[in-house]
């Protein structure tokens, strides 16, 4: 997905995977701010159904509850809507596909190293850098700094 300099580069469940070997993340002017964007419900991935990437600064991943067998029904969809304009904006739309209640779990597994697109492209990271998180309520706030003491102790 890209909108100018801003971009998005993830797997095709729309997850964007840290440690992959793959130049994953969130960038905008050069810089990865999002490392790690992964969605788990119940602990667990969805299965992709489809994607739809109509435009090229949007997206919409249809995912659904793992199962055993190929015959099963999933207990649930999930449809995932991103648009990356000049930030990005995500959407999550989960479908109750049993005739009684479901609970759920969600979670966002999240991260960030500030990392020059270049660096992560030649898939040699400089320095490690001392990364502060934050959090007040339901928001959060990352900051950097270039450590040049050597690893972060985060």
């Amino acid at each position: 997905m890209l909108d100018g300099s801003t971009l998005v580069v993830g797997d095709r469940r729309g997850d964007v995977l840290q440690h992959t070997g793959q130049p994953h993340g969130f960038f905008s002017s050069d810089t990865r701010f999002i490392s790690r964007w992964e969605l788990r419900i119940d602990g667990v991935c969805g299965d992709l159904f489809s994607v739809n990437q109509s435009e090229h600064l949007a997206a919409q991943f249809f995912l659904a509850a793992p199962t055993s067998t190929p015959h099963d029904e999933s207990s649930y969809s999930l449809i995932r809507e991103r648009v990356i304009d000049q930030v990005w904006l995500e959407r999550l739309t989960v479908i109750n596909n049993r005739s009684e209640p479901i609970s759920l779990h969600l979670q966002t597994l999240i991260d960030t190293d500030f990392a020059d697109i270049f660096e992560v492209k030649e898939g040699g990271l400089q320095p490690p850098r001392r990364i502060t998180r934050t959090r007040r309520g339901a928001r959060r706030r990352c900051g950097s700094r270039l450590n040049t003491a050597g690893p972060s102790s985060l």
